[in-house]
């Protein structure tokens, strides 16, 4: 398949539940929407998951400019489950596009974005309080070689709940997170297309 962006979508499912289906659905519009090359993989038990993140990792993706990974599936706290219920740990997950695994991915943003209770825990409400504008800043003290990068530069991994907790949904339109993920994808790239189009008036003072 030729797109006009060098860009690939994975999108890991492995649920039958309605509203997981809808939000699948919803992804592999958004994201051809935007032009991604979109890969779908059902029902994969640990092994599947990680072969499949392998494959991906074995192509060469000089031509690309980033790849995502949507995994929608259950959860536990050190990792999502594949079908046969073993866990497949978030590290194990990110890892297999690390630079060392797939040299041609080093520098290219790699976004995994994660479906998945992490606990059995509803999480309890809390109110916002303001912090204090003189408290400290905290640093890093380690050093960095200036000709090296960390190995897991690059990545955003962004997850529907915090460890320990349930992660929401509604039968009919999906995930809570998977539905606030589709309208910002889209109203980004509105604004951004929205943008582009009035970089080229220039404004001239007169003489």
């Amino acid at each position: 398949m030729h797109l006009v962006t060098c860009t690939k979508s994975l999108l890991l499912h492995n649920t039958l539940s309605l509203s997981i289906c809808v939000c699948t659905e919803r992804l592999e519009v958004v994201f051809k929407w935007l032009g991604f090359e979109v890969l779908v993989e059902q029902d994969c038990n640990r092994h599947q998951i990680l072969q499949v993140l392998r494959n991906l990792a074995a192509r060469d993706h000089t031509p690309v400019d980033c790849v995502v990974c949507c995994v929608l599936s259950h959860g536990r706290v050190e990792g999502i489950c594949g079908v046969d219920g073993e866990i497949v740990t978030f590290r194990e997950l990110i890892e297999t596009l690390s630079p060392n695994e797939c040299p041609s991915l080093c520098k290219k943003p790699k976004l995994f974005f994660i479906q998945a209770c992490r606990g059995n825990e509803n999480q309890p409400a809390a109110f916002p309080q303001t912090c204090s504008e003189d408290e400290d800043m905290l640093f890093s003290d380690a050093a960095v070689p200036r000709d090296s990068i960390p190995e897991m530069a690059d990545y955003l991994l962004a997850m529907s709940t915090v460890p320990h907790y349930v992660s929401y949904r509604e039968k009919g339109r999906g995930t809570w997170f998977i539905q606030s993920l589709c309208h910002s994808l889209q109203l980004l790239t509105l604004l951004q297309i929205h943008y582009k189009l009035l970089l080229p008036i220039k404004f001239y003072k007169a003489q």
